[in-house]
Formats: structure tokens, sequence, C-alpha cells
């Protein structure tokens, strides 16, 4: 998976997003791909990021409340089981400003483990729909499987 996630990253610009520490930083390790883990420093340099180039991201430390909108194509490499987590996620690089016409997320679903993290999370962000009224972009997306 570690040489996947480097050959998709060396392919074109895209964020690979994590949630295992060392998954991540072995990609970032394997592939010379910038590191963007928990931290102010971490906080403030994927800011600074203008998409020109990959860089590998945690999804709890960059999960919310960064615009980087500068990206549009993403790699789920460790998928959340919770719809919130997930429209959070989304939310970074499918939001006002994004220039691309598209954003894509390609996602790892070769476990029965990873699977069932993303139905969970579909059945989450459909509750979170039905209660709340709130759109889940989880809930809208396109799906090529």
């Amino acid at each position: 998976l570690v040489k996947n996630a480097v050959a998709w990253a060396k392919e074109m610009p895209g964020i690979v997003w994590y949630e295992h520490s060392e998954f991540g930083e072995r990609i970032a390790r394997d592939g010379n791909i910038p590191f963007y883990g928990p931290g102010d420093e971490a906080a403030e340099g994927i800011l600074r990021e203008d998409g020109t180039r990959s860089v590998v991201a945690s999804i709890r430390a960059h999960g919310t409340g960064r615009h980087l909108h500068r990206f549009s194509r993403n790699l789920v490499a460790n998928p959340p089981s919770d719809g919130g987590a997930w429209e959070q996620l989304l939310g970074r690089t499918h939001r006002d400003g994004q220039v691309a016409d598209e954003v894509t997320v390609e996602v790892y679903r070769h476990t029965e483990e990873m699977r069932d993290a993303l139905d969970k999370a579909r059945t989450l962000a459909q509750y979170i729909e039905g209660t709340m009224g709130n759109q889940q972009r989880l809930r809208r997306a396109g799906y090529g499987w």
C-alpha cells in the first residue's frame, strides 16, 4: 500500500490522507513527499502549500478548519468510519474557492475492515442528513465501484 500511495502521489499533485502515523510517515519517507502530521508547525505549513505537489496529511490533524482548496485530488489511505469526520475531510478540498471543475477522492477499500468503515460512515452521513437536515458530501458523491 505504501508503494501504491507513493505512485499515486507521484502521478499528479494531491493529498494522501492517513489515520495511522507509521503509515503516513512511511509514505512520506519512501516517496520523499512533504509530511504534515499534528502540531502548529504542520498546520501552518500545509496552509502554505499551493497544490502543485503532493503532500501526506493527517486526517485528525488537518481534517477540520483547513482551507485546502488548492488541491482537488485526494487519496484516503485509512478511511474513517465516522460520517462527520468524512464531511470535514471532504470539505477541506471541496469548498468555496475551489477552482477545479471536479474534486476526486479515491479510497482504499481492499479489506473488509476498510469497506465496513466506509459503509458505516455512509450510514452515519445518512443519519446526520435525516436528523439535522445538513447535506453531507459523502452522500452526494458519485461512486466508481
